[in-house]
């Protein structure tokens, strides 16, 4: 009897595994990025926008379901508030400059410094790292992170900040001085290629390329965002929120399809990139001073000034996931490239890195 039993429950296994051997998981399709054409119309002014427009919210999607961020590590090194941070490329370092006059490459699993790039300038501005070649740049220099060599000097000695961005392919640096037009470099000779078209006002605080390299979003002090046409060097839209007077930050969605500004007004603002019209806005206690956009486009970070507070939003619903507040104001902040990770830098001189985790 005790045979039979067991013979009859393992005839039974083998038809489920059977049964199961049978089931496909459904393959998902890709859909496409969103490319802005380059154009060569006369700079388009957006009306301040009072309101945006109401736009019915969407539930969370699972893997966006934000329960914690969990410190990983506190990474001390820098003696002045630190002014930027950005992951390479495969996410194993991150890059951090700061008011000390220092850019710093830090191990992300262990915290520890790797490499020091001692600046010449007196305020360090942003930093950049190119997606395909490896390269960090800043207003002052381009370096080798394989080597640690500067391979290009760009300006030296700035009295006031500079912004930098590479362009997707890595072949280009748009740089932004104080006062000067932007200017496109050539990564592999070092040399400046052109200057974009002259602003009215050139004080170019932030920087950034949509996704498809036609365009440069250019964050100005005067709270107008311009998008230039990257082959012409035009200005082709001019985009200005409400009572907007300084523009902090800018950063494109990994689709293109949107571009997220930060400045005085205690918002992010959300902006279609083709039509140049707001899509909603993130609403903040105090001024936005960096965002960005995860990986895979659905989360948008904040990190505002006195607001003290980490915020994590749901991009297609405009909802609050999560926050996080600390005890001094915040600078920079970047997600790593796998979107795991949350690198936060802070006027306290130091760096704070989270583990987001979500429900599974």
């Amino acid at each position: 009897m005790c045979r039979l039993f067991a013979k009859t429950v393992v005839l039974v296994i083998l038809v489920a595994l059977v049964a199961g051997c049978g089931a496909a998981e459904p393959t998902a399709t890709r859909v496409p990025p969103t490319v802005v054409p380059p154009t060569t119309a006369p700079p388009t002014a957006i009306p301040p926008t009072a309101v945006p427009p109401t736009i019915a919210p969407t539930p969370a999607t699972a893997d966006s379901q934000i329960i914690n961020l969990e410190t990983v590590h506190t990474i001390r090194g820098h003696s002045d508030m630190v002014i930027d941070v950005a992951f390479t490329t495969q996410g194993e370092f991150l890059a951090s400059s700061g008011r000390d006059r220092n850019i710093k490459l830090w191990d992300v699993k262990s915290g520890q410094e790797v490499h020091s790039f001692r600046m010449s300038s007196v305020d360090m501005g942003d930093i950049d790292i190119s997606v395909d070649r490896n390269l960090l740049a800043s207003a002052e220099a381009i370096w080798d992170l394989e080597s640690m060599q500067e391979i290009h000097a760009l300006e030296r000695g700035l009295i006031y900040p500079g912004s930098v961005a590479f362009s997707p392919d890595g072949s280009t640096l748009a740089l932004g001085l104080f006062e000067q037009q932007i200017t496109l470099w050539d990564v592999t000779s070092g040399q400046p290629l052109y200057t974009f078209e002259r602003q009215e006002e050139n004080r170019t605080k932030s920087m950034d390329f949509s996704t498809d390299g036609s365009l440069v979003a250019a964050g100005v002090i005067d709270g107008t965002v311009r998008l230039f046409d990257v082959e012409s060097g035009k200005i082709v839209k001019i985009l200005k929120y409400g009572g907007e007077t300084d523009i902090h930050h800018v950063v494109f969605s990994p689709d293109g399809r949107y571009l997220a500004t930060g400045g005085r007004v205690p918002a992010v603002i959300l902006w279609d990139v083709a039509s140049g019209q707001v899509v909603k806005t993130f609403r903040l206690t105090d001024n936005a001073i960096s965002m960005d956009f995860s990986p895979d486009g659905t989360i948008l970070a904040t990190a505002g000034g006195s607001e003290y507070e980490v915020r994590l939003w749901d991009v297609e619903s405009g909802d609050l996931l999560h926050s996080l507040p600390h005890n001094d104001q915040l600078s920079s902040i970047a997600f790593s490239p796998d979107g795991r990770l949350l690198a936060v830098g802070c006027y306290d001189s130091n760096i704070y890195l989270y583990e987001i985790q979500t429900n599974p």
